[in-house]
Order: C-alpha cells, then sequence, then structure tokens
C-alpha cells in the first residue's frame, strides 16, 4: 500500500474526490450509484462506529455519534477529516497485515468501504485479518469493494489494469466467489450484493 501510505494526488485533492470517485467512477465504471452504499449506512451505522479508510467523511457526515474512531495509513486523509469533526479519535494503522493486529473494543459498526481493493493480498485474507481485530463480537463489519470478477466492461477493465499496474489498486485476486467461500466456511453471517463491479458486504459477528 505504498501508494496510499504517502502524500499523493488523490490525497492533496481530497475537495474534488467526491465527484470523480462517488458521482463518476462508482457510477460510470463501476456501475454501483452512491445511492446503494448511502443505503448500506443507513441500514447497518451504529452509535459507536469505527470507519478504516473515510476518504472525505462522505458516507458518515450526517450521522451522529457517541464514539467514532477514523482509521487510515495517510496522514493527509485523516487531517483534513479531523478538520471535519474534531472530536473524532483516529488511528494511523493497516488492520489487514497479520502480524499488525491490534486490539479495537467497544465498536458495533465497523465501515470498510472502497478499502479493500486499494490493500494487497486475496479479498479472504484481508477480511479474515481484519475481522481477527476484534475482541467484541457483537460487531456488524459493512462496506463496498471492486472485485475482479470478470467483466464485459470495456472501461472497467482497462481502468482496472491501470489501477493495479501503478499500485493504487491491489484486487487481482480479489473474488465475489472466494470470498462467498471463506464466509460460508467460518459460519459467518453474512450478506453479500453484487452490482456491477462492486460488491456491497454486510458481515456480522457474533
Amino acid at each position: 500500500m505504498l501508494f496510499w501510505s504517502r502524500s499523493n494526488i488523490i490525497s492533496k485533492s481530497l475537495r474534488y474526490y467526491d465527484f470523480f470517485v462517488n458521482e463518476i467512477n462508482c457510477k460510470f465504471v463501476w456501475n454501483c450509484h452512491k445511492e446503494n452504499i448511502e443505503k448500506l449506512y443507513k441500514k447497518n451505522i451504529r452509535k459507536n462506529h469505527l470507519e478504516i479508510g473515510p476518504g472525505t467523511g462522505y458516507f458518515i457526515k450526517n450521522y451522529k455519534f457517541n464514539n467514532l474512531t477514523l482509521v487510515d495509513i495517510n496522514d493527509d486523509i485523516l487531517k483534513y477529516n479531523l478538520k471535519q469533526q474534531p472530536l473524532t479519535k483516529y488511528i494511523r494503522q493497516n488492520l489487514f497485515i497479520k502480524d499488525e493486529k491490534i486490539n479495537l473494543l467497544n465498536y458495533s459498526s465497523v465501515g470498510v468501504n472502497c478499502v479493500l481493493h486499494c490493500v494487497p493480498g486475496k479479498l479472504e485474507d484481508k477480511m479474515n485479518n481484519l475481522i481477527q481485530s476484534f475482541n467484541d463480537k457483537d460487531i456488524i463489519i459493512f462496506g463496498g469493494t471492486v472485485v475482479n470478477d470478470p467483466s464485459n466492461n470495456y472501461f472497467t477493465n482497462i481502468q482496472l489494469k491501470i489501477l493495479n499496474k501503478y499500485g493504487i489498486f491491489h484486487n487481482k485476486n480479489d473474488y465475489t466467489e472466494n470470498l462467498i467461500h471463506f464466509l460460508k466456511k467460518n459460519n459467518y453471517n453474512y450478506n453479500i450484493k453484487k452490482i456491477g463491479q462492486m460488491i456491497l458486504f454486510e458481515i456480522r459477528l457474533k
């Protein structure tokens, strides 16, 4: 995740991020309108919330929290969000690496939107490493990620190749079928919906 761990063209242009990512890319390239993600947040977000890779904080800005913590590996992104919500706690950490596990307590919901496709490794391994960070098991983990399932969309395929080539994405091994197999094998209560080139997921830990 070298691209995301340092200042880059995206983290330095966050005021334009929502337009290009949520309004343009999600709708026209990944074929998953932002309204689908907004509905996912409305359904699952709780008062004690952990948001991983918050971007500009777009999907959490209209909610009130008892406890909100932001997690990212990019200082620019964390600083931008702290200006919007100055009382928010934050953690600068990669939660998807097995050997860097930290214990996360007292959260009831975890948002992971447009993050997993930026993390190296297989989708099921990334999800497993994240799940293992939580000691409290009454939690719902939810969000969306771009997968590398076969697509007939020429622009989707081209953009995926470019983003992976330059290390912005790391989702060459991210397949919906493999994630479902992992969740079933471990008896997790889950719901996965495929929309365009994205999957929207809900995983309940109990």
